[in-house]
């Protein structure tokens, strides 16, 4: 129970890396606060921490938008009364468009707001 009594936000906590983090967190005794984009995903992420007897809660944000960043940290202040720690963890890529020179600048801004502004925004 390494990290009993903590409270952690975990930005992309639904899946992947960010998922397998939320789990081994919860384990050590963590509250996890899942921050993401895909609600169903999300929800169903803090559920199963729960049925496992962690306490969890998901919050529905795009970490590229200040304010749906200062939603997470307020949502989670007023529900657990702190913070301890913070994963940012969210990002993404565009691979579906192949190499770079395909992208347009529409696609290159919005992983730079994810990836880059909003770790910058969650810190």
């Amino acid at each position: 129970m390494r990290l009993k009594d903590k409270v952690a936000i975990i930005t992309g906590g639904s899946s992947g890396m960010g998922r397998a983090s939320a789990e081994l967190f919860a384990e050590k005794g963590a509250t996890v606060v899942i921050g993401g984009r895909r609600k169903a995903q999300g929800e169903r992420m803090a559920e199963s921490i729960r049925q496992g007897g962690g306490q969890s809660i998901f919050i529905q944000t795009d970490v590229g938008e200040a304010e749906q960043v200062e939603n997470l940290v307020q949502q989670t202040i007023s529900t657990f009364r702190k913070i301890d720690i913070l994963f940012n963890n969210a990002g993404i890529h565009n691979h579906g468009h192949g190499h770079p020179h395909n992208e347009g600048i529409n696609i290159y801004e919005h992983v730079l707001n994810v990836n880059l502004k909003g770790a910058f925004l969650c810190t």
